[in-house]
């Protein structure tokens, strides 16, 4: 049975047994009665639960698949908490990424994740970045160039 703080302007993802009943990700109200129409709108809804996995890789923005799936079929080490009669399923591998996202619903954008979460730094094997002149390269990358690019929704590692 799932718990949902009646006084929450969003809905948390909850599990039953106290010992996983922090909260994972919220879902708005909008985006749960959204869900909702579309689970109930396949032919095996109640087997469905909705799969969130983060897609990108390490240095690259983060980009969401949210798809129906059988929660019977999760693995082991997914986590599949229940709320308000919808299903969630998180990968372990994402668990730390999205805690603290929200999934929201707009009417013009549809389904979209707010995540206070910063994807994993790239990492490239045998690059050396220890030394004076790496550092001084980071900071104006840091300090000059991404700020700018930011703006536009861009950003610059130095490899």
């Amino acid at each position: 049975m799932s718990q949902v703080s009646p006084l929450a302007g969003s809905s948390p993802v909850v599990s039953a047994s106290p010992a996983s009943a922090d909260t994972i990700i919220t879902i708005t109200p909008v985006a749960h009665a959204k869900l909702i129409e579309l689970r109930d709108a396949e032919s095996e809804r109640e087997r469905l639960g909705l799969r969130l996995e983060i897609l990108s890789g390490p240095g690259e923005d983060f980009r969401y698949d949210l798809v129906f799936d059988e929660f019977v079929k999760a693995a082991f080490t997914d986590e599949v908490r229940t709320i308000n009669g919808l299903k969630i399923i998180i990968g372990a591998k994402d668990l730390d990424l999205l805690r603290g996202a929200e999934l929201d619903h707009d009417d013009a954008k549809g389904l979209l994740i707010r995540n206070p979460n910063k994807p994993l730094k790239a990492s490239f094997e045998g690059l050396v970045a220890d030394d004076e002149v790496s550092a001084q390269i980071e900071a104006i990358v840091f300090n000059d160039v991404n700020p700018a690019l930011s703006a536009h929704g861009g950003f610059v590692t130095f490899a």
